[in-house]
């Protein structure tokens, strides 16, 4: 049995008391203190009230306690309750109104979730209550919410006391100030979808159309693999505006965006009310001389500091900038493209068998051999694969990891990807993910939530299902075996019956992050990263166009007026300002 602990709360009535709860458990709770000089320390919680926390370095009843003044903490991270995942769950997955009750469930119940310290549940929700109304979009509830937030700053985690400039420019837009959007936003880095996204809005309410355009694109292009609502936005605006400008020799560019419009966003249609002759231009196949006007589907060159790629006005593509100038990084710049992200790859290199070579696009594997990857936290909340193969040919096993109570499968059966999932409770499941023919590139986003919910992206085609409830959770640290799942060269006679069989092709990058939360297993991903997050659906690197003429597209980049950027660690992860950092 642990010690007691002292949980104080305040309640307004008739003037401020504090009421005192007394907690038995018969299981320690242990808390992380991290404290302002950088230190942390993970301990057995005994006491806390608003000016200190006690707590013991293990369990045995013989321990020391130890005191943590609140003047020397930076945050705790507290024991997560039932209430906060599911909250937590909502929010990743961008259910932003079902998240929003939840968070408000859980600030309807302090005696669970408030703790007199910086980062105590209550706090923490009223930040992502915030960030649930930036994915929604709407600017008077962000303006409300802002100053509850500001209220809360002595409760929370020292990055969130303060309020993003992007949080300022809502602000101002529900206000219709469209001046103080752009004040607002001036010196913001670095920039992101939202940033571009509101100087959009207001350049274009101020009248300045071909400059919010530019913002515009901004946006969508560098939010692509990110919150949908915000690029579907963007896109829809920066279309009326080419609409509104009615110059034939933009024709191409506008059926570039209004064709992914309608493939993306709209089922099949446009938005309700878009001219006939849009329409029509949706349905048309591509312009063939589009290479000749000015962009078929453009991005800003302010914009290109912030990666993406550029097409300029004579139809060949500019050059990315250095990665030392970027935050992010494409699959074939990862250093170490076999890797569980939390793991040291220099430490947990992958193990090579059979006949499994590595190359410098990865590791070519000639139907008899196989890769290992230790060390993978089965039993996380969250998991987050990224996999890219081209196969040679139509069967495979592309990866497979179980613990014997539960496992994941991916393969490739008649040229399609097919994940077969066996949960710790319930029958199995087995889900088509889509084709890759022999000799074509797969590349596959997939996201699976300890609720049982499957998110895939298969060359950018969404797939999502719901699997037995339970979840797939692993038991401990399992092994994820590549390419086979016999040791080189062997087959059991339960794999010949399945029609299993050895991967045969290159597969070229292999990440897995897991953790009890999304904004965890980004944050591994950009330690492993060192910083950087990475870009899975974007492009390869363009090559410079090769100019005759005086003045060539490097010329041109340079002269580029440097774009609007937000504040730097601003965006918090899952909000639209965070999806592609």
């Amino acid at each position: 049995m642990r010690a007691r602990f002292v949980h104080f709360f305040r309640l307004g009535v008739a003037g401020v008391f504090a009421m005192t709860l007394m907690f038995q458990s018969a299981k320690a709770d242990l808390v992380t203190v991290h404290l302002l000089d950088g230190k942390s320390h993970t301990v057995e919680l005994v006491f806390v009230n608003r000016g200190v926390l006690e707590g013991k370095v293990n369990t045995r009843s013989d321990t020391s306690i130890q005191q943590y003044v609140r003047s020397q903490i930076a945050h705790v991270d507290f024991p997560t309750t039932e209430a906060w995942r599911a909250a937590e769950a909502a929010f990743e997955s961008g259910k932003f109104v079902e998240a929003i009750q939840l968070y408000r469930a859980v600030i309807a119940d302090p005696a669970t979730h408030f703790y007199p310290m910086p980062g105590n549940f209550v706090s923490l929700a009223q930040v992502r209550i915030l960030a649930c109304h930036r994915g929604r979009m709407k600017p008077a509830d962000i303006a409300k919410q802002s100053q509850v937030v500001r209220e809360q700053f002595l409760n929370l985690p020292p990055e969130f006391r303060k309020i993003s400039p992007v949080v300022a420019a809502w602000k101002r837009i529900s206000e219709k100030d469209w001046d103080k959007v752009i004040e607002a936003l001036e010196g913001f880095s670095p920039p992101t979808p939202e940033s571009f996204f509101l100087m959009g809005v207001a350049l274009e309410a101020l009248g300045r159309n071909e400059e919010a355009m530019q913002e515009y694109a901004g946006a969508y292009v560098l939010n692509f693999g990110g919150t949908s609502d915000l690029t579907k936005e963007a896109l829809k605006r920066s279309a009326k505006l080419l609409i509104k400008v009615d110059n034939k020799d933009r024709a191409a560019e506008l059926q570039a965006q209004v064709k992914i419009y309608r493939d993306l966003f709209g089922a099949g249609k446009l938005w309700e009310g878009a001219p006939e002759w849009v329409t029509k231009l949706a349905e048309a196949e591509l312009n063939a001389l589009e290479t000749e006007v000015d962009g078929s589907f453009e991005k800003p060159e302010s914009a290109m500091a912030a990666g993406g790629t550029v097409v300029d006005s004579g139809g060949g593509e500019a050059i990315l900038p250095p990665i030392e100038e970027r935050d992010w990084v494409l699959p074939n710049e990862v250093e170490h493209r076999f890797q569980i992200f939390g793991n040291d790859p220099v430490k947990n290199p992958p193990a090579l068998a059979g006949g499994a070579i590595e190359e410098d696009g990865g590791i070519r594997f000639d139907g008899t051999g196989r890769v290992s990857l230790a060390g993978i936290n089965g039993g996380a909340n969250v998991m987050r694969l990224f996999v890219q193969f081209t196969p040679e040919e139509s069967e495979g096993v592309v990866l497979d990891f179980n613990d014997g109570s539960a496992a994941l499968r991916l393969n490739l059966a008649d040229g399609e990807l097919v994940l077969s999932l066996s949960p710790i409770r319930g029958g199995k499941k087995v889900m088509k993910l889509g084709p890759v023919p022999p000799g074509t590139l797969g590349s596959l986003s997939l996201t699976i939530r300890g609720d049982g919910e499957v998110k895939a992206l298969l060359n950018k085609t969404p797939v999502d299902d719901k699997i037995v409830q339970g979840g797939l959770r692993l038991k401990g640290r399992s092994t994820l075996f590549i390419g086979n799942i016999k040791p080189s060269g062997k087959e059991g006679a339960e794999d010949a019956k399945s029609g299993i069989v050895p991967f045969k092709g290159l597969i070229s990058l292999v990440t897995l992050g897991s953790g009890a939360s999304f904004q965890e297993i980004v944050a591994a991903e950009k330690f492993a990263l060192k910083g950087k997050t990475l870009r899975f659906f974007s492009p390869p690197p363009p090559t410079a166009p090769v100019s005759e003429e005086p003045g060539d597209a490097k010329d041109t980049a340079k002269e580029a007026v440097e774009p609007v950027q937000p504040e730097a660690g601003d965006p918090e992860p899952g909000t639209p300002a965070a999806k592609e950092e």
